[in-house]
């Protein structure tokens, strides 16, 4: 069993340094968060795993703690996400429908983009 722990200890340090890698790699900010997350898995399974050594119920608290916030920040990155990429979606949405409208009425687009302001047409 003692084996066992010291080998699985050994992985989990391993993946602990090659996310460590990739955060400071990155490229985008997903990799990033994603490095983040699998550290804080491999701490997590750290912490299961030297609970289990020291056969002490004192560790599963702070694995709890520790997961709670792991998955609020999971969330919370993930909502911003959404709220960015629906902000980027509906600009090009309305770039697009500002295009057809201006295509139907037969007007260009600046001239639409002025009729949208309240503007006039004429210069």
């Amino acid at each position: 069993m003692e084996i066992a722990i010291i080998i699985t200890q050994i992985i989990l340090y391993i993946a602990c340094v090659l996310a460590g890698i990739r955060l400071i790699k990155g490229p985008r900010l997903m990799d990033r968060v994603m490095s983040l997350d699998g550290i804080a898995i491999a701490l997590i399974a750290l912490l299961a795993i030297e609970s289990i050594k020291t056969q002490s119920p004192f560790f599963i608290d702070i694995i709890l703690v520790f997961s709670l916030f792991n998955f609020i920040g999971t969330v919370a990155y993930v909502y911003y996400l959404s709220r960015k990429y629906s902000v980027i979606e509906t600009a090009e949405d309305s770039e697009v429908s500002l295009k057809e409208g201006a295509l139907s009425a037969g007007i260009g687009q600046d001239a639409s983009r002025r009729l949208i302001k309240g503007e006039d047409l004429e210069p």
